[in-house]
């Protein structure tokens, strides 16, 4: 089971009688779980401009009024009349929606602009999810922060934590991508056992006290097939011989055949052939018309 932690940035942006542009507020909202999630940009203006939403760098707009350019369906603008206001909503917010949002405000004297950045935190935890015994398990846990990547990364078994100095067959290691702003953690257990069946926790914290938690349940396999072995008998013997045999008749009538139609057709080209030169004699044998 997976949770999701999606940050959603709240920003009011408004025009005054003297249209005069500026930042009210900014505000980052949690929203937790795999439901249906919204994610609201607030663009507060007067009702005679008109507004348009859009993702940098590109430059067509997502939305323009309620009208939605964007083929996303997940896309969709809200307008909230009384407290002047154009909202702009996300559905089911993915990794791929952080970024830099911009607000468009155009009246008749001037076009406006306000830019805010969607931080998007996201954890998953991928790998062997069913080892086989005696073999080697290995699970990667990868955790986004809002700004930065989670300083700390820690591994728990069925509710106990985990630590690989007290066991030599386990093997705890963490990288942390600067420019992604990720932190991969790597969980390694060697000579994997039915002990080793489980639910693993992978549980990231960041330095402002941000936890992202996912989970994976783990099942241990004899290996192998489980239908038991034919042991090889005599009668095992007997049918590969009679399979050898069958094989070797067929490839000897295969070349009966092959030798059959050469000579046929020998026959028939040495038939032809003789009928041919007879036909020539005759014809030089018979006398001229006077």
């Amino acid at each position: 089971m997976s949770y999701r932690h999606i940050v959603a940035a709240l920003i009011t942006c408004k025009v005054d009688v003297q249209y005069a542009y500026h930042l009210l507020t900014a505000v980052f909202m949690e929203v937790i779980g795999d439901a249906t999630l919204l994610d609201y940009r607030r663009c507060s203006i007067s009702n005679q401009a008109a507004v348009s939403w859009r993702k940098l760098p590109y430059i067509t707009p997502i939305t323009t009024g309620v009208t939605r350019f964007a083929q996303d369906s997940r896309y969709e603008a809200v307008h909230v009349p009384w407290k002047k206001q154009w909202n702009l909503s996300i559905k089911s917010v993915q990794l791929h929606d952080a970024g830099v949002y911009e607000c468009q405000v155009g009246t008749h004297r001037k076009q406006l602009r306000q830019k805010i950045t969607l931080h998007v935190k996201d954890i998953k935890i991928t790998g062997t999810q069913f080892p086989e015994k005696g073999g080697i398990m290995f699970l990667f846990c990868n955790a986004t922060g809002k700004k930065h990547a989670p300083n700390r990364i820690n591994w728990f078994k069925n509710g106990e934590r985990l630590f690989s100095e007290r066991s030599e067959k386990m093997s705890i290691k963490k990288t942390i991508s600067i420019n992604a702003g990720v932190m991969t953690s790597s969980l390694v257990i060697t000579d994997v056992h039915p002990d080793d069946n489980g639910t693993y926790v992978c549980r990231a914290t960041s330095l402002e006290d941000e936890t992202l938690i996912t989970s994976l349940k783990v099942n241990v396999s004899n290996g192998g097939s489980s239908y038991p072995k034919r042991d090889v008998t005599r009668t095992d013997t007997l049918e590969s011989n009679s399979a050898q045999i069958t094989g070797m008749h067929s490839k000897v009538g295969l070349i009966y055949f092959f030798l059959t139609f050469v000579l046929l057709f020998e026959n028939k080209y040495v038939n032809d052939s003789e009928h041919r030169d007879n036909y020539f004699k005759d014809a030089k044998t018979e006398p001229a018309n006077e």
